[in-house]
């Protein structure tokens, strides 16, 4: 049984957003986590190298006032770290400041390990893939903006491990909890996008790609979905769902907060967050990336829940 079927997806009232976010030379991986017994907001952990955009921050549901730049993790400022970005005898190995991303298996990837320890918190989270892997777009690349990325994805990796926060220590549930880990690279991406990442019950899992560019003119809407029978490509509208938005009081960007998709195949899905600020980064390094759940209908499935990730246009 694989670890969608383990979880109570009806119930999210009491989850918290949670992922660690890992950029190495010329890549960018990210792994979301929901502990289901981890009621205590440790929102995000990340990782910010080399020279391209992404993500920075860590924000504590206890540390009131707090912003994600006030945390910070890997790279606590807007200043680019280039730390240790090497494989390690031929493994994934990065130590920068105080906290790790790790592998440990010989693939680099079957099981991870990231831990850092710091005055208001500390965190030592191990996953392990545990079910099968989601190649975007059915083969793992595509074309997106001015060039081509590559993108696999790993929706239901086993979690274990604990967050300590203000001197509590909370332990995962490893029966209850699942990570998705996702690794990408490539270059020419358009600096505008929404991405869903969603579990639902029957091992069914969806990595969809949402965005826009002029130059060159493109227009990206697909999911891949796996599903029993294996990987299915998508295509879909997108729509607000009732027009909610919130505007983040730091940087003043609106993120939309719900959504509605009508995919090709005649499936619908309302999505939204569950809570508004889910803002990391501030400057041209800031997103949105958070937790949503999902109602309607994908592959005969009706609620799921899972993540997004928006990185708004700038002007």
């Amino acid at each position: 049984m694989e670890a969608e079927n383990s979880l109570e997806l009806t119930r999210f009232s009491n989850i918290e957003p949670r992922f660690v976010n890992e950029r190495g030379l010329g890549g960018y991986a990210a792994w979301h986590a929901i502990p289901s017994r981890v009621h205590t907001s440790a929102e995000s952990v990340v990782m910010t190298y080399h020279k391209q955009r992404k993500r920075r921050g860590l924000e504590l549901g206890d540390a009131d006032g707090y912003r994600p730049e006030h945390l910070p993790v890997i790279n606590p400022g807007s200043r680019r770290h280039q730390g240790n970005l090497t494989i390690k005898n031929g493994l994934l190995d990065i130590e920068v400041q105080g906290s790790a991303f790790k592998s440990g298996s010989s693939d680099s990837f079957s099981t991870l390990n990231t831990w850092g320890e710091y005055d208001a918190f500390a965190f030592n989270l191990t996953f392990d893939a545990s079910s099968p892997v989601i190649l975007n777009a059915g083969v793992g690349r595509f074309r997106w903006g001015t060039g081509t990325t590559m993108r696999w994805s790993l929706p239901s990796c086993l979690a274990k491990g604990s967050f300590t926060i203000n001197g509590t220590t909370l332990e995962v549930d490893p029966t209850r909890s699942l990570t998705w880990y996702d690794r990408q690279h490539g270059v020419g991406g358009p600096n505008n996008f929404t991405w869903f990442g969603l579990n639902f019950p029957g091992g069914i899992g969806a990595s969809i790609w949402y965005s826009d560019t002029a130059e060159p003119n493109q227009q990206l809407r697909f999911a891949t979905i796996r599903a029993e029978d294996g990987l299915h490509i998508v295509r879909f509208k997108m729509i607000p769902g009732n027009a909610t938005t919130w505007t983040s009081p730091v940087t003043n960007t609106t993120y939309a907060q719900n959504w509605r998709l009508f995919f090709d195949n005649g499936d619908t899905l309302a999505i939204k967050s569950i809570r508004q600020d889910q803002e990391k980064g501030a400057g041209a390094g800031r997103f949105h990336s958070g937790v949503v759940e999902a109602e309607g209908s994908l592959f005969g499935q009706q609620k799921g829940f899972g993540f997004v990730d928006i990185a708004p246009k700038l002007s």
